[in-house]
């Protein structure tokens, strides 16, 4: 991310993607979606696994509660859950070059119209973030969803009882003056959260963190 890579990141790149290809994944949607960008972060994912996830959107399993995601966020509504499993399956399929199968269009217009409207900000940050892989296609649900999301922001810049990195990480997602403005006022509240070690919990966190540091600097 810094411009620098390491003598020894192509060798790493493969060892972490053999070891993800065969580590076990739970079921539900939020697992499976999380473990094909993963892979896609690491390089080429095998089709049969998109396709494996694809399938797995049209005929979910219910998630375990709380559904603990990667962000750490942990949700303990059946709602809020399956959303937030439907959103991220929608990303790694849109990442995958499919959001043009009917299946998962359909998806995602469907989410583009109740977004805006869902209650709290742990649901719209799942929406906003399932939607912005292909903002191009939606731009007024996603620009209605960081609008809210910056409206509820509280002034010590936290969202609440509401994940600060799950909502983060949908405002990473987009471009424009709201999503900017809210991480900005969020910045405080991140640096509280940072450890003795520099991280921020888990590497997924300290990940998010990162690149919220990068944007305000950049």
């Amino acid at each position: 991310m810094l411009g620098a890579p390491d003598p020894g990141d192509p060798a790493l790149k493969d060892a972490l993607a053999a070891e993800a290809a065969v580590a076990p994944c739970d079921a539900h949607l939020a697992a499976l979606a999380w473990r094909a960008i993963e892979l896609m972060d690491l390089g080429p994912i095998p089709g049969t696994r998109v396709d494996a996830l694809l399938r797995a959107l049209e005929k979910p399993v219910p998630p375990p509660l709380p559904l603990l995601l990667p962000t750490g966020a942990a949700i303990d509504t059946v709602d809020a859950a399956a959303l937030a499993g439907e959103a991220l399956a929608l990303r790694a399929l849109t990442k995958a070059h499919r959001q043009n199968v009917a299946a998962v269009r359909g998806r995602l217009d469907d989410l583009a119209r109740r977004g805006p409207g869902l209650h709290g900000a742990t649901r719209r940050a799942s929406a906003l973030h399932g939607l912005a892989a292909d903002a191009v296609h939606y731009p007024t649900a996603v620009a209605k969803l960081t609008a809210a999301l910056a409206a509820v922001q509280r002034s010590d810049g936290t969202w609440g009882a509401d994940d600060l990195f799950h909502v983060g990480q949908a405002l990473l997602a987009v471009e424009g003056a709201d999503a900017e403005r809210a991480l900005r006022q969020g910045a405080d509240a991140l640096a509280a959260r940072q450890e003795a070690d520099g991280g921020f919990g888990s590497d997924e966190r300290s990940w998010i963190a990162c690149r919220w540091m990068r944007k305000l600097t950049s």
